[in-house]
């Protein structure tokens, strides 16, 4: 119900499921998926991939070879820079992540 899916360049894909969904895409290769109620996801650029499941989750990804996911309650991520990848579980969490070098640093 009252879901949108708007999805533009080559090779895209954009699914949603639930309630007042919302999934865009802008890229190349680019793949959006929606499960729950009153999630967003947007994705731009190459090869990037966002995944959001639960209630209020926002994911967005911009730049290349970028992965993001979401799974739980007010979840928010948030990708920019190149090969970065983003992960979300549990209630109130929120990933900010940019630049692969400082994500490997930290880990």
């Amino acid at each position: 119900a009252n879901t949108r899916s708007r999805c533009s360049g080559a090779n895209n894909r954009s699914r949603c499921s639930g309630a007042n969904n919302r999934s865009r895409c802008s890229g190349a290769n680019t793949r959006s998926r929606c499960s729950g109620a009153n999630n967003r996801s947007r994705c731009s650029g190459a090869n990037t991939r966002s995944r959001c499941s639960g209630a209020n989750t926002r994911s967005r990804c911009s730049g290349a070879n970028n992965r993001s996911r979401c799974s739980g309650a007010n979840t928010r991520s948030r990708c920019s820079g190149a090969n970065n990848r983003s992960r979300c579980s549990g209630a109130n969490n929120r990933s900010w992540c940019r630049w692969g070098a400082i994500i490997r640093g930290l880990i």
